[in-house]
Parts: structure tokens; sequence; C-alpha cells
């Protein structure tokens, strides 16, 4: 019978026990999806990734090693909380690992179709921590004022933003929790006890960019008009303040510079701000409306 022994713990855990457990933090990730609403943070299933075909991200097999997020520039490292009394990851379904710890919770990263990760905590009951702290080597981490945290290289360039703290208990309600940086570490704050129905469901979500995708299309004779993609984490946070700073920098490093005009970049923020959900943004380069007021009484373009 194969077992473990979990640093800092004096328990041997056996591998079916440990299976189970990985098994039983996935359900709790479909619970709380299943209660969420589409399109919303704790909707934590929506727009996974296939099973190993992303390769801008690594999720190791040992604990104590990072999660790695590659792509435009530079890479993000980000080691997970705990992780000195993690045991190895465990598959809960293809493409999903799952780290269960000795101190009564799992950490599952999922990663997403646009290789932004979901670093859900699965907290099992009210002696669980109340604080997971993920270090991102390297960086410089700031809590800005609408709840989101960037994440920049020692340059200062932005290399990564997280989206703002939530947690879920397992009816759906709303459980306490903030974020606190220091330097390159981000703590969650997770105020859970005895109001909170368990397991309780929490997150720092990851992303590094906003746009998946620019193309063309000639639908008007006086002119092109730009195809924008936004990926899965840009959808959901793009409309906050910081984010919309990002998009602005990652639209002007995308795009070719006849299109980073004023009009261009008002079509582009309307549609994040008013429009997230729709399939593809059309931004026309013909437009000259003037101010940003315009393009939303015409709906953005």
């Amino acid at each position: 019978m194969a077992s473990a022994l979990l640093v800092g713990s004096p328990l041997v855990v056996h591998a079916e026990d440990v299976r189970t457990e990985a098994l039983d933090a996935y359900s709790a990730l479909e619970r709380v999806d299943a209660l969420s609403p589409t399109d919303s943070e704790s909707a934590v299933l929506e727009d996974p990734a296939p099973a190993s075909s992303i390769e801008e991200v690594i999720v190791p097999v040992s604990p104590e090693s990072p999660v790695v997020v590659e792509g435009e520039g530079e890479e993000i490292s980000v080691s997970l909380p705990f992780a000195e009394t993690s045991l190895p990851a465990e598959t809960a379904v293809a493409g999903v690992s799952v780290y269960v710890n000795a101190e009564d919770f799992s950490t599952i990263p999922l990663v997403k179709d646009d290789a932004s990760v979901q670093f859900t905590t699965v907290i099992n009951g009210s002696d669980s921590p109340t604080a997971y702290t993920y270090e991102f080597s390297g960086k410089t981490l700031t809590l800005e004022s609408d709840g989101l945290v960037t994440v920049r290289a020692a340059d200062g360039s932005l290399d990564g933003i997280i989206a703002p703290a939530w947690a879920k208990d397992a009816e759906g309600a709303d459980v306490p929790t903030e974020y606190r940086v220091n330097g390159s570490s981000l703590t969650q704050l997770v105020k859970h006890g005895p109001q909170a129905a368990y397991p309780v469901v929490a997150d720092p979500y990851l992303g590094k960019a906003q746009i998946q995708s620019i193309g063309s299309a000639y639908r008007d004779p006086r002119g092109v008009t730009k195809v924008v993609t936004p990926t899965a984490w840009g959808r959901l946070n793009g409309n906050n303040p910081t984010a919309v700073n990002g998009l602005r920098d990652e639209w002007n490093a995308k795009a070719a510079s006849a299109y980073r005009t004023s009009d261009m970049w008002w079509q582009l923020g309307c549609h994040a701000q008013f429009a997230p959900f729709k399939s593809t943004w059309n931004l026309d380069s013909y437009l000259r409306r003037g101010s940003y007021g315009a393009y939303i009484a015409n709906r953005c373009n």
C-alpha cells in the first residue's frame, strides 16, 4: 500500500486517502461553480484549458516548485501556500492538479484557455488557516484602490494583474476576504468560521493578457475594422480601472501604430466596459466621434 509522510506533520497519508481528498476538493469547485452566475468570478470551471494544451503554464508535481506562467515579456513564478506541508499534485480530472495539504485545505491551480490561472483554495473546516500566502519571485506587487493587484517586473513594466479577492462557502454565500501585499508576497485573508458552510472556496486569479488576438475585417468601404478577441480574464475583469489601464498599454503594444488613436481606444474601452461578453469587439478605424461619451451613445462604434 503506497503512503507518504507529510513534512511538518506526524501523519502518514495513504495514497487512496489522498485521491479521495483530491476528488472531494474538486467536488467543492463543482458545487461553487454550479451555484454561481455565468461569467462571474466564482464560476471557476468556466473556460478551462484543454488538458496538456497550454504550453505557457507549468504546474509542477512537487508543491515546493513554483507554478510558472510564461508569455510575452517575463515569466511569473508563483510559490504556493504552505508548500512544506503539502503532498505532491494529484490529478482530479484531466488537466487539473490538486495539492492536498496537512493544514486541512487543498490548492487547485485552474489553468484557463487564455493561460490565466485561478489559484483556488478549498478550505475544509474551521481549523484550516485563514491566511494563504503566494510568493511572486522577483516581482513587485501593488494593491490598487479597485481591489486588483498589479504584478510588475524589476523595470516597472506590467507583467500581470490579479483579480479582486473573493470567497464563497458551500451554500454560495460570500465569506469576508481581502488581500494583503508585502513586496513580492500576496496574502489572501479568508475570514471563515462558524458562520460558514464548509468547504469554503477562495482564490487569487492571475491574468497576463486581456487581448487574445487582433484581426481585420472589411465591412465598410470607408476603411478597416479591427476585430479584437478578448481573453477570458479580460472579459471578467476589464471593467476595473486598473485593468482598463493595463488594456490600454496592451493595445498600444500589440496594435499597429496607425490604430493607436484616441478613437480606436475609446471604442476598445467602451466594449470592455459595456460589452465585455461579446465574442469579439469590432473597432472601426474610420470613425471620428471625438469623445468617449459619443462612442458610448453609439453603442461603442
